[in-house]
């Protein structure tokens, strides 16, 4: 008999009593013998197991327990029995071959013969778990070896992934339709910008012809009419006839810049130091007192002439933009930045603010006034666009008063 007791110092605790009763050589009874074991502890873990019982069985996963080499069902808590809708008296005749369409007897007993006996190792798989009335669900199963009573046990905890799958599958198409429409979205902005470079080109290339007359007309009129016209006409003649030149060269640019992006890139591997060299001596007479240093560059492979534009307009610019100075430098190398070969152009010039940085590099974007640098503000544009079409990077480092650096990779 189990009797709960309370001792002197409050504390309570569990005993177990057997009674045994002695009797005397006659058969009469002598004593009675009582045996007092204490069972606190026993008692605790039958508490604590009926606790976690309990809590197993509240679990909405499916839990159960099946034999390791009969594979018959041992238990099944009501999660389990609820969502696959069979009673456990059921459940018991079958296997989990019967709720695993995907598995054979034979795959299922290899699958547990390479789990380790080892309580906490386990294997995780996805398959479809089948119910009473024949449905299927996708089911991810946890599945471990326990012993019990000297026998090896299969515990499996499945978890129904349904709500996964469906929210994996809406990824999938959200990603599938997002994709489709980044391919449209893609091909009508190459037709956009197709259609409006050669908008460019056309326009361009037909303003060059009336553009030639209005400067050479004006040019002669100021020339040959000069005596018949006031000072006043002379001189806005000669302003008609400087405004035709510099839109004929925002045309070239313009030209330029069209076809830097319709032109097949032919690369090879170029001598950038000899390149770079050689645009020095075109160039030096936008400011002959600048000192130009020529650091050693490795080579890259990269469209020449297109290259060649790149350095035309940044050493070009290096020198413009120097040319107040009387100490004028202008610096051309190359280092590695964050393991990248990067070229630059570095002079000690104008510079500028470093918040329009980003904005230079438009076409038409300028940062100085005409009276103080002449320039079309297309240069930086096409400078980007080529090294773009690389697969590289450009960008600048400046300070108002303090030069500039301007850096590209060709990866």
């Amino acid at each position: 008999m189990e009797y709960r007791i309370v001792r002197p110092d409050g504390e309570m605790r569990w005993i177990e009593v057997r009674w045994r009763h002695a009797a005397e050589r006659s058969g009469k009874p002598a004593r009675l013998d009582g045996i007092v074991t204490d069972i606190t502890d026993r008692k605790q873990t039958e508490d604590e197991n009926r606790q976690l019982l309990a809590i197993v069985e509240q679990s909405l996963n499916e839990i159960y327990v099946f034999d390791a080499t009969t594979l018959r069902y041992e238990y099944a808590n009501s999660g389990a029995l609820h969502n696959i809708g069979y009673s456990f008296r059921h459940l018991r005749l079958l296997t989990p071959i019967d709720l695993m369409p995907q598995y054979t007897e034979g795959a299922l007993l290899k699958l547990i013969e390479q789990l380790p006996h080892r309580e906490k190792a386990q294997q995780v798989f996805e398959t479809a778990h089948r119910r009473s009335d024949g449905s299927e669900y996708p089911a991810e199963v946890h599945l471990q070896l326990v012993e019990r009573e000297g026998r090896w046990k299969c515990l499996a905890v499945v978890l129904d992934i349904s709500e996964r799958h469906r929210s994996q599958e809406e990824i999938i198409k959200l990603a599938s339709s997002l994709e489709r429409r980044v391919v449209e979205r893609t091909a009508e902005l190459a037709q956009a910008n197709a259609e409006m470079e050669s908008f460019i080109y056309s326009i361009s290339h037909d303003l060059r012809t009336p553009l030639r007359a209005i400067n050479g007309y004006a040019s002669i009129l100021a020339d040959e009419q000069k005596d018949r016209l006031d000072p006043a006409s002379v001189d806005m003649l000669k302003r008609i006839a400087r405004g035709a030149v510099r839109m004929g060269e925002l045309i070239d640019d313009l030209l330029n810049f069209s076809r830097v992006g319709r032109t097949d890139l032919n690369l090879i591997q170029v001598d950038m130091e000899a390149m770079a060299r050689t645009v020095v001596e075109e160039l030096h007479h936008i400011n002959p007192q600048a000192r130009v240093e020529l650091q050693a560059m490795p080579g890259a492979k990269a469209d020449p002439a297109l290259l060649r534009q790149v350095l035309l307009n940044l050493v070009g610019n290096a020198l413009k933009f120097s040319s107040r100075r009387v100490d004028a430098q202008v610096e051309i190398g190359s280092r590695l930045i964050d393991g990248q070969q990067t070229y630059f152009i570095h002079d000690n010039g104008a510079g500028f603010d470093p918040e329009h940085a980003g904005k230079m590099f438009g076409v038409f974007q300028r940062l100085h006034r005409e009276s103080e640098f002449s320039g079309t503000g297309v240069g930086l544009a096409i400078v980007k666009r080529i090294i773009e079409r690389h697969n590289g990077r450009v960008w600048a480092e400046a300070a108002p008063g303090k030069g500039a650096t301007f850096y590209f990779t060709l990866p």
